[in-house]
């Protein structure tokens, strides 16, 4: 299942000779009425946003060029279907925002979720400045260790719906005490 703003990866040794990356995600085969990249990715992984969450089929196409010319390979998903269970998701610092310190507390609308995790890091997924230590049961958190250098951090936050945990990522730019 994806999420409304989900990661997808792929191993360079598959695409060692690829010069380039595009992604669509759309409601039929080769679509990109859910999602275009604004620009050719260079790297081995990319975060598509804006997904619908209401249980339909995704077609996404992964576009690859090698020795001049584009490729395709095609894979459809379930959307989640967060149409009876409210909408979870960080209420503050929002999506993008500076953060304020090196401790920063995040709140949330919880909709029907029962538990909540956070990690925070230096790249996608990673809990390498923050992970708390046991189940948070409450619409706030405090997150700490967090760098103070103007960079990117990777927040991953989990919750816990009908038995499943499931993650929303957010990149906040980390205060710059410089």
């Amino acid at each position: 299942r994806l999420h409304r703003n989900d990661f997808f990866s792929y191993t360079r040794n598959d695409y060692s000779s690829a010069q380039g990356f595009w992604f669509y995600a759309g409601s039929s085969q080769g679509a990109k009425d859910y999602y275009r990249n604004s620009s050719q990715i260079n790297g081995t992984s990319h975060t598509v946003t804006d997904l619908p969450t209401d249980g339909s089929l995704i077609y996404v196409t992964f576009h690859y060029l090698m020795n001049g010319q584009w490729f395709q390979l095609y894979s459809t998903y379930t959307a989640t279907d967060d149409t009876n269970q409210g909408e979870v998701g960080l209420t503050s610092p929002l999506e993008g925002d500076t953060l304020t310190s090196s401790s920063q507390r995040f709140t949330w609308d919880p909709g029907t979720a029962e538990g909540f995790w956070f990690f925070a890091g230096s790249s996608h997924g990673a809990k390498d400045y923050y992970r708390n230590s046991s189940q948070i049961n409450d619409t706030s958190h405090t997150v700490t260790g967090l760098p103070t250098d103007g960079s990117q951090i990777h927040i991953t936050f989990h919750y816990l719906m009908n038995g499943r945990w499931s993650q929303l990522y957010y990149v906040n730019t980390a205060a710059n005490d410089n």
